[in-house]
């Protein structure tokens, strides 16, 4: 990968929810956002967790992850770095979910 990205991975719990709860992971210790989910969410199973998070519009979470694009300059600032988020290739959240997983993120780093 690029040297000049960082990665932090994400869960956005209760997403649709009133009052979302942001948890960021420690990458090295869990390499799959269900395995951090399992440790500190209740989840007992994977199968639990994928079918809370992933493929459906009534989903309750959303995952992935927040890159810093360090390399990044805005050519009209000069300012250099750039936050993104972005979700598993595999996964397609509504607009609905990527607006509200958005909000949390910025919610939770203000």
């Amino acid at each position: 990968g690029d040297d000049a990205v960082r990665e932090v991975k994400f869960v956005v719990s209760g997403v649709r929810s009133a009052a979302p709860a942001v948890y960021f992971m420690n990458n090295t210790r869990y390499k799959l956002h269900a395995e951090f989910a399992q440790a500190h969410l209740g989840y007992a199973s994977r199968g639990a967790f994928d079918a809370d998070t992933y493929f459906r519009a009534e989903r309750r979470n959303t995952a992935g992850s927040v890159l810093l694009q360090a390399g990044y300059v805005d050519a009209r600032s000069g300012v250099r770095g750039a936050y993104t988020f972005s979700f598993w290739p595999t996964d397609a959240p509504s607009a609905e979910h990527v607006l509200r997983t958005h909000a949390a993120l910025n919610a939770s780093c203000a």
